[in-house]
């Protein structure tokens, strides 16, 4: 090939070039010459940090980058230097950002992991975030530079971006809107810092420079915007960990916990191996390596709390169904799967080992002993008079019931929520309910159980369930002591709080009458205090709700097609009327409680509002109210719009026929039966026990007219346990203990069975690729 001819060079330009190039060395020489000395002044005490030798120093250090760079570009820019120029900045740049590598890399940094040794407390603390802050902090350089290789060689992204346009925005699929508003939510700000920060002196970016950041703007971006700025922190973490687990290959946090994560989701294996020889995944047998030593962890932290006895046990059941190509005669069911899943809860709030030591006590109280000498013999009728008289509540100045109050914050919760947008800034002045009885805030500390094959749907099945749970937790009695391999804790004094749903419950009790006639403590099942779950029970008045107010397919008409409820049901899901009227889930049933309690609290905000001489919503915003007229308006609202406070329905039901209105009489009970499931819900999530207990006693009126007899009969059964069998200590330790904090935040309560119900989630559908899930 022939050589490339030499471009002939200008003598001038040259000569010209060659001046500007010592003009420019000679300048940054002596400017740097009086910056050391203005530095070593600077260092011994000579001016302070504020004083004009700081500012005059800054100004120098920027003169001198500036002539820097026009050096550089000049040598750059030139036919005889180019090259050169090129291959020395290149070869810095990897070097520097090979020793930026080797430096993440080194084991002091933390980010080495033992697929052999793997714990749990590695897994939950990986954050992403912690990650890329610990990057940009140590390598500032190396993370500009993989960050701007993702940017379009941009050095951040601009706070106006806009990243797509109207048009492409539309082309979208309303679902795929919906699962990025949805990783939205979950995005930290500590995620877009690593890649927001402006960049100050030289090229590093300082701790500092994160009390710089506007949040305004960081909150003003778009959706889409912060899905894309933390697309390009997660990528620019994953570069950046394939390069340290090729210098050194143990290395590798951020490649087992992807590794661990694709083994939890059933990955296939051929997918596994793909990753791994990408660099972003463990290898196979170190995943399984992992797997059996978390196993072996797990199989310690179940036993260690189970046999501090201050732990309740909750379980749930599980049935799944594996394809299968042909069914057979014999087994036409095969495939079908039935296991049950469970978890440790520790008992917190202060409960003791004495509160536990009641199993003779309870014995001797159970009506299935026969040699009793309490025996404590259901009766419904007296424990519903006692959840009645639970609680009393003292006049309030409002002149409303403790019920009215709740009602009352919800019509102005609802207007500050959902009304004019003027009004939202008195959001966060609106006081809570006044609690009735709290739960202390308290984090969940839990250890799920091994899954069991074992069915929950037979008694057998359930003591089947509880003497595996015993043997899991390394607990017995004193024989068991004596003959076993394995440490034993003797518990047959003890009792042990179990949380189950109704089903579990019915046939928890009939194991329990038919082990009565057994010799020892465990073989009875004494020790079993069986707690219902109150996330089942929140089920059951949703579909209580559902029975009032929906029509009954198949049954005598009784003109509920023309109900308010039916009307806005259609309105708010016009696309789903067929499926919520046949077969609405749990969850189309709670959020349709919700949006239509909205919208008629709404509406009779209108309608009073149009008393007070005012046509809109809007119209009254603009007259600038404050919270003391909302709440005044609300108390308003909640005495005339709701049966039971100011209006009794069935008074205007005895009215002659003719002036009677029967649309708003039955707006007056739609509106108590969703303020009560509304308050139910509150109730749960703010661990107001007090307020549950104050709300059994309508609902279980509710559950035996609407035909749900066993939850109104085993409701009360387990209320007359609960105050009227079990002695003080144990009373304390289920109340504070049947709803649990899993965040350990606010208003996050949530009941025993509910947790449950989110690890069979995660098994069912999150991590459940080949399973079709029948219950």
């Amino acid at each position: 090939m022939r050589k490339e001819e030499e471009k002939p060079v200008d003598t001038a330009a040259h000569l010209t070039l060659r001046g500007t190039a010592h003009q420019v060395v000679g300048q940054v020489h002596a400017t740097g010459g009086r910056a050391y000395a203005r530095g070593r002044i600077h260092e011994e005490g000579g001016m302070g940090e504020t004083g004009l030798g700081d500012s005059a120093l800054k100004i120098e250090r920027k003169n001198r980058r500036d002539r820097t760079s026009q050096l550089l570009s000049a040598l750059k820019f030139n036919s005889r230097t180019s090259a050169s120029v090129s291959e020395w900045a290149n070869l810095l740049v990897k070097n520097t950002a090979a020793a930026s590598v080797s430096q993440l890399a080194q084991k002091g940094n933390g980010w080495h992991f033992s697929a052999a040794n793997a714990e749990a407390d590695q897994i939950l603390e990986f954050q992403i975030e912690e990650m890329a802050q610990d990057f940009r902090q140590q390598t500032p350089d190396l993370w500009s530079l993989v960050c701007s290789l993702l940017t379009k060689g941009e050095e951040d992204i601009p706070m106006n971006e806009s990243v797509e346009t109207e048009e492409e925005e539309e082309k979208e699929d309303e679902e795929d809107d919906d699962e990025a508003e949805y990783w939205v939510d979950k995005i930290s700000d500590d995620l877009l810092l690593a890649i927001e920060e402006p960049r100050l002196e030289g090229s590093s970016v300082t701790q500092s420079s994160a009390q710089e950041v506007d949040p305004i703007k960081r909150l003003s971006l778009t959706s889409h915007q912060r899905l894309r700025r933390a697309l390009i922190v997660i990528k620019a973490v994953t570069i950046i960990s394939i390069c340290m687990q090729s210098q050194v290959q143990h290395c590798n946090a951020f490649q087992s916990t992807m590794g661990i994560f694709l083994h939890s989701c059933n990955a296939p294996e051929k997918l596994i191996k793909v990753l791994s020889h990408m660099g972003t995944s463990i290898s196979l047998p170190s995943i399984h390596h992992a797997i059996r030593s978390l196993s072996r962890e797990s199989h310690h932290n179940v036993r260690s709390l189970g046999q501090t006895l201050l732990a309740a046990f909750a379980y749930d059941n599980l049935d799944i169904k594996f394809n299968t190509l042909i069914s057979t005669k014999d087994d036409p069911g095969a495939g079908l799967i039935h296991l049950t899943t469970g978890s440790l809860f520790q008992l917190d709030h202060g409960v003791t080992i004495e509160d536990l030591r009641c199993s003779k006590l309870l014995w001797d109280r159970s009506p299935y002993n026969p040699k009793a000498t309490d025996p404590r013999f259901f009766d419904p009728v007296a424990t519903f008079s006692h959840l009645s008289c639970l609680h009393p509540e003292d006049p309030h100045m409002s002149g409303l019931t403790r019920r009215g109050q709740f009602n009352s914050w919800c019509f102005a919760q609802t207007i500050l929520k959902h009304g004019p947008p003027s009004l939202q800034h008195l959001l966060s002045s609106l006081p809570d309910p006044d609690p009735v009885e709290m739960i202390p805030i308290t984090k969940l500390h839990q250890v799920p159980i091994p899954a069991m094959d074992i069915n929950p749907s037979t008694v057998s099945g359930n003591i089947k369930v509880l003497e595996t749970f015993l043997s899991q937790c390394g607990l017995g009695d004193s024989l068991a002591a004596k003959v076993a391999k394995m440490d034993i804790v003797d518990m047959s004094e003890m009792v042990s709080i179990v949380h189950g749903d109704l089903g579990c419950f019915e046939k928890v009790l009939s194991g329990l009458k038919r082990r009565s006639v057994e010799f020892t403590e465990l073989e009875r099942l004494q020790f079993v205090v069986f707690v219902m779950g109150l996330f089942h029970t929140k089920m059951a008045a949703a579909d209580a709700i559902w029975r009032i107010v929906m029509p009954i397919k198949g049954g005598p008409s009784r003109h509920i097609e023309e109900s308010i409820f039916l009307k806005l049901v259609r309105q708010l899901r016009p696309n789903q009327w067929g499926k919520i009227q046949s077969s609405a889930k749990f969850r189309d049933q709670h959020e349709l409680i919700n949006e239509v309690g909205t919208v008629l609290r709404l509406d009779a905000w209108r309608v009073e509002l149009q008393k007070r001489g005012f046509s809109t919503h809007e119209e009254w915003a603009k007259s600038e109210p404050g919270l003391s007229e909302v709440r005044e308006i609300a108390d308003t609202l909640a005495s005339q719009y709701v049966e039971g406070e100011g209006v009794r329905v069935w008074k205007l039901r005895a009215e002659a026929p003719s002036i009677r209105d029967e649309e708003h009489e039955n707006v007056l009970l739609v509106h108590q039966y969703l303020l009560l499931y509304e308050e139910l819900s509150y109730a749960f999530n703010a661990g107001d026990i007090g307020r549950v207990e104050t709300l059994l006693p309508p609902w279980i009126s509710l559950f035996r007219s609407t035909g749900k007899h066993k939850y109104c009969t085993r409701l009360l059964f387990f209320m007359h346990q609960l105050h009227f069998v079990y002695p003080e200590g144990l009373r304390r330790a289920i109340r504070y203990n049947i709803l649990v904090n899993p965040t350990g935040k606010p208003h996050q309560f949530r009941a025993a069975d509910w947790v449950i119900e989110l690890l069979n989630l995660y098994i069912k559908v999150s991590h459940g690729t080949t399973l079709i899930v029948l219950s």
